[in-house]
C-alpha cells in the first residue's frame, strides 16, 4: 500500500510542476489583458497602468485605463476606467473610475 502511495506521488508531481506559470506565459497573458482592457474601456489615447494580478482563487487581474472619451459632444476630456481582467475567460470589464490615478512612475508594459 505504502509503495503504491508513494508511486501515485510520484507520478503527480511532473504534472504540477509542467503546469506552472512561466514568466513568458504572464507576460503574454498581461498583453492580452491589457489589450482587452484598452478595448473594454473604449477610449481614445490610451495609457494603461501596471498589471495588479489577485491570486488564482479570484483570478483576476486589475488595471487602469485613462484616455480621451471619443463622444463629440465630451469636448476631448479626459477620463480613468478601472477594468478587471478574468484570467479563466479572458475577458474584461471596465467602468468609469474617477479619482483613481496614474502612477508616472510605474508605467504599464
Amino acid at each position: 500500500m505504502k509503495r503504491l502511495t508513494i508511486m501515485m506521488l510520484a507520478a503527480a508531481m511532473p504534472a504540477t510542476a509542467s503546469t506552472a506559470s512561466t514568466p513568458a506565459a504572464w507576460s503574454g497573458m498581461h498583453l492580452a489583458a491589457r489589450r482587452a482592457c484598452i478595448a473594454a474601456a473604449g477610449l481614445r489615447t490610451p495609457e494603461v497602468s501596471a498589471p495588479l494580478d489577485f491570486s488564482d482563487r479570484s483570478a483576476r487581474t486589475a488595471l487602469l485605463v485613462r484616455g480621451t472619451y471619443p463622444q463629440r459632444f465630451m469636448k476631448g476630456a479626459t477620463g480613468t476606467f478601472l477594468c478587471l481582467y478574468d484570467r479563466r475567460t479572458k475577458t474584461a470589464e471596465a467602468m468609469e473610475a474617477p479619482g483613481f490615478a496614474i502612477d508616472p512612475a510605474r508605467p504599464g508594459k
